[in-house]
């Protein structure tokens, strides 16, 4: 009987899932979906983008109506939240190597793609 009870028990509760990777403060960048440093230029009438879109100098080819955030050129303070956000996970050791060549399915952590 008391199998029985630690079985239900142990059946019931959530299995505990520990992970590598430490999410980065992503700060000003947040809200992005896509930032360009040389700048942003859609080409494609059918481009939604949700969220924001910003560059250090220009957003061509892309209008208001086309993503659900904002369209900032400059983004003040985008590009320095984005290197220190990269820069804290560069600074963690990766859990697996990733081949983009195929179909993927990932759990949260920090890769290395070459």
């Amino acid at each position: 009987m008391a199998l029985v009870a630690v079985v239900l028990t142990l059946g019931l509760t959530a299995p505990t899932t520990t992970l590598a990777a430490t999410a980065p403060d992503l700060g000003t960048a947040a809200g992005y979906s896509g930032f360009g440093k040389a700048g942003v230029t859609n080409v494609n009438a059918a481009t939604h983008v949700w969220g924001n879109v910003g560059a250090d100098s220009s957003v061509t080819g892309l209008i208001a109506s086309q993503v659900s955030g904002t369209i900032n050129a400059p983004a003040a303070g985008v590009e320095a939240a984005i290197l220190s956000a990269y820069g804290s996970l560069a600074a963690q050791s990766a859990d697996a190597a990733l081949d983009l060549a195929g179909t993927n399915t990932v759990s949260p952590g920090v890769y290395t793609v070459g």
